[in-house]
């Protein structure tokens, strides 16, 4: 009998583990593009309604969100270059945040103060930000009821760029010096393959994120 009851015992911790483990979000992609005068980044979660903040470090023309317990894979916590799309936004960079391993932030560089709203719609959240500044107007903020950053003051160390310039912006956020080119060059001789299937296996073979317009 006694032993009948720890089983039982054991399967619900069991289950009740499985349960506290689950809980978290699982983000699986991150999307950058443009439409207009906006850019856009899309995240994908396996769930509805993550938990999130939103602000703005107007010092360092830093947009940030923090997805709080959701889990990511190393294939989606790559960071990208945006530098060479005309519009607001510099570089983007995923990481798990420091000193808390449930939560994602989201790191935007930009290369002005500019305003950003986020709506979440579904298992999709989609951050807007401005090309320029005034895209977005009052009534129209007020009309979507979207979530606009707040500003704040990040407490604790930050590293700012040493000038504007997106070569010093990109040395400041991998935190690993100007950018050195390792390995050989390669030529491709394909027939009959898509440009974006070509660039798709570059980007699984270089582990870099490679954006398609």
């Amino acid at each position: 009998m006694k032993t009948g009851r720890l089983l039982s015992f054991l399967i619900c911790l069991n289950i009740y583990s499985f349960a506290v483990f689950a809980e978290n979000t699982n983000l699986y992609g991150i999307n950058f593009y443009q439409k207009g005068e906006l850019s856009f980044i899309e995240f994908s979660f396996d769930k509805e309604g993550v938990d999130l903040e939103h602000f703005h470090v107007k010092q360092d023309k830093q947009l940030i969100i923090d997805f709080k317990k959701v889990d990511a894979g190393e294939k989606v916590l790559r960071g990208f270059d945006a530098s060479e799309f005309p519009g607001a936004i510099a570089y983007i960079s995923p990481y798990v945040k420091p000193g808390s391993k449930g939560d994602v932030r989201i790191n935007v560089q930009l290369r002005d103060n500019v305003r950003s709203v986020v709506q979440q719609l579904g298992k999709r959240v989609v951050l807007k930000v401005e090309n320029r500044f005034g895209v977005f107007s009052e009534k129209e903020l007020k009309k979507e009821k979207l979530v606009v950053a707040e500003k704040r003051e990040v407490i604790g160390k930050i590293n700012i760029p040493k000038s504007d310039s997106v070569v010093d912006i990109l040395e400041n956020l991998t935190l690993s010096g100007r950018k050195k080119y390792i390995g050989k060059k390669v030529s491709f001789d394909v027939k009959d393959v898509k440009v974006e299937d070509l660039l798709k296996m570059i980007a699984d073979a270089s582990g870099f994120n490679i954006i398609i317009t």
